[in-house]
């Protein structure tokens, strides 16, 4: 039979048939009994009364004293940056072209006109060396740059659309990254998208190219009254079935979901009526066009005019 009890104030054994230990018996008895692990006395080593410290611990059996209780480190949880298109600015004067016209010198010049002519072809040669210097550095994006990517051409207006806009895509020949414009299916009043190609998927997360920031030229962005639709090939969508979807109520329609770990797609209609539609989709380039919902990032809703 146990004679001794641990003091939780000191970390010592005391008799169980003196003061201090039937105090101890007490209060264990008033409170139900131990309740949990003690509180450690960092400076001591030693129990202190069974409150919250700063560190958990357990009676060692044989010393009478706290042993620290070895803590599960939690890991840390990354946060996930969404992934956007980049969008690399350059002035492609002369769609990159290369050219020195230089004024000719001729028989009958002046002497104030030999002057401005040597004056021009200095301006001239200069402009040149920076045209080809901006040349220089398109081949620099393409080294770093990846398909997916946007090009704006800052030579091109200082207010438009999508002129002067042009997506990189991999060349199936060469499997280099060649400078294509922009699909020039008529989305919004004739300023193209991303289309033949492309689609949202596990390599392009939603919102890729709809939230990609321009220095000049205008792209609908979320929050505008038109957003830049975003293509998800058909086979995603004719892979769908029954038990991909999730349907909940919205005021008086029903939104049928598929979630994927690079976004949401909704459509409307029941799971049933939606999974018929999809078949009946009239796909453009092989894609259908989803617009993502400003207030909920990571969702996007499949187009009217596709549904």
């Amino acid at each position: 039979m146990w004679n001794k009890i641990v003091n939780p104030e000191t970390g010592r054994k005391v008799s169980i048939y003196g003061k201090i230990g039937q105090n101890i018996i007490f209060k264990y008895i008033q409170t139900g009994g131990h309740s949990g692990p003690c509180a450690m006395n960092t400076s001591t080593g030693r129990c202190i009364k069974n409150d919250v410290g700063d560190d958990n611990c357990e009676v060692n059996k044989k010393s009478g004293r706290c042993k620290k209780i070895k803590k599960i480190k939690k890991k840390a949880v990354k946060k996930v940056k969404q992934e956007i298109a980049k969008v690399f600015s350059l002035d492609l004067t002369n769609g990159g072209e290369i050219q020195l016209e230089k004024i000719e010198w001729r028989d009958d010049e002046t002497d104030e006109e030999e002057s401005h002519r040597v004056e021009t072809n200095y301006k001239l040669e200069d402009e040149f060396e920076e045209r080809k210097k901006r040349n220089k550095n398109l081949d620099k994006i393409l080294s770093i740059a990846k398909e997916g990517d946007l090009i704006e051409d800052l030579s091109e207006y200082i207010h438009r659309g999508l002129e002067g806009v042009y997506i990189l895509k991999r060349s199936l020949i060469n499997d280099k990254l060649e400078v294509v414009d922009l699909d020039p299916f008529d989305f919004w009043r004739g300023e193209g998208g991303v289309g033949n190609g492309f689609s949202i998927g596990s390599e392009y997360p939603l919102g890729y190219w709809n939230k990609a920031k321009f220095t000049r030229a205008y792209w609908p962005n979320p929050g505008d009254d038109f957003g830049m639709p975003q293509p998800v090939n058909k086979e995603i969508l004719l892979k769908l079935n029954l038990v991909d979807l999730t349907e909940r109520k919205l005021s008086s329609m029903i939104i049928s979901s598929v979630n994927f770990n690079w976004g949401t797609l909704e459509f409307i209609g029941g799971k049933k009526e939606v999974i018929a539609k999809i078949k009946n989709i009239e796909f453009i380039d092989d894609n259908a066009y989803f617009m993502e919902d400003f207030d909920r990032q990571g969702t996007a809703r499949i187009v009217d005019w596709q549904w």
